[in-house]
């Protein structure tokens, strides 16, 4: 038997001394098994670019601007486009902890596999994101989304993203991750949970 399974995720980071910050992100997973002469099974077969910028308007407030495209083969989710803007608000900053709560809206469109017909509509998107430094090489970030459509309250998303990294110097990290995502109104037959937990190492350069 074979099995093949791949992940990598690129970022990229820019910083003006004028609290102007912007960041890309690309994330991309395959993989598949395949024994004797039967076709491949595919695992997975999902990623996607995240693009985000942030412009601090005054003390404590930002304003971002993001914009994403995505595929889920799992998901049977084909491609989604997605383009919003938030104001972003930081509470009260230690050495050990930082915390953000963001308010704002997106346009969402989105096709599926199994699907003629694209579909698009408006959502409220809004997170919570907390960084929390546990000790002087091990630090954990936790993020929650709540996404809801416009046109129906019981059309929403929870989305979260946590990481436990554990740095041995400055460019090498032991990661893992957990994804969590609750969709009330899952397209077609698709459970309302999706969970993942992956682990791995990070290269800063």
């Amino acid at each position: 038997s074979e099995v093949l399974d791949l992940s990598t995720e690129y970022r990229l980071n820019y910083i003006q001394k004028n609290n102007f910050y912007s960041f890309m992100i690309i994330n991309l997973e395959n993989g598949y098994e395949k024994e004797n002469n039967s076709p491949k099974n595919i695992i997975t077969n999902k990623g996607f670019v995240h693009l985000r910028t942030t412009k601090n308007l005054f003390q404590n407030y930002q304003m971002e601007i993001f914009s994403q495209y995505e595929f889920n083969e799992f998901l049977l989710l084909n491609d989604r486009y997605l383009f919003g803007s938030g104001i972003r608000i930081g509470f009260q900053k230690s050495k050990l902890k930082t915390t953000f709560l963001s308010i704002g809206l997106m346009y969402e469109k989105e096709s599926y596999i199994d699907m003629l017909n694209e579909k698009s509509l408006l959502r409220s998107t809004n997170y919570i994101k907390n960084n929390i430094t546990l000790s002087s090489n091990i630090d954990l970030s936790n993020t929650i989304y709540f996404q809801i459509a416009s046109t129906d309250i019981n059309d929403y998303r929870i989305l979260y993203d946590g990481a436990l990294n554990c740095h041995l110097n400055d460019l090498l990290a032991f990661t893992i991750e957990l994804n969590y995502r609750y969709d009330n109104d899952p397209h077609g037959d698709l459970g309302s949970s999706y969970i993942q937990i992956s682990n791995g190492v990070t290269f800063n350069f």
